[in-house]
């Protein structure tokens, strides 16, 4: 798993839609967030923030739902949550 992997699966724990709701540590697996709120907490370009997403959703760590054509959302799998743990990952803990 990549330091940008990494940080993209703690910008989905870190969402408001996940902290901000009470979900922590392994509720976050299947919960939807919006993908806006996890772009946001991912530093780098628009491009590269893209593609770690897009690196995410092949290893298939991450899944998409739509809202409406406007709004996506991504969710952790199981296999994401798996992947990150084995990488050394912990969960970020709210405030």
């Amino acid at each position: 798993m990549t330091n940008g992997e990494k940080q993209a699966i703690e910008a989905i724990f870190k969402s408001d839609y996940n902290w901000g709701s009470g979900v922590e540590g392994a509720e976050v697996i299947g919960n939807p967030v919006w993908a806006f709120s996890v772009a946001d907490g991912i530093p780098g370009s628009k491009a590269s923030r893209g593609g770690i997403i897009g690196s995410l959703s092949v290893k298939g760590w991450i899944t998409f739902g739509s809202y409406d054509k406007a709004d996506d959302t991504i969710a952790l799998t199981q296999a994401g949550f798996d992947a990150f743990l084995a990488a050394g990952g912990e969960f970020p803990k709210s405030e």
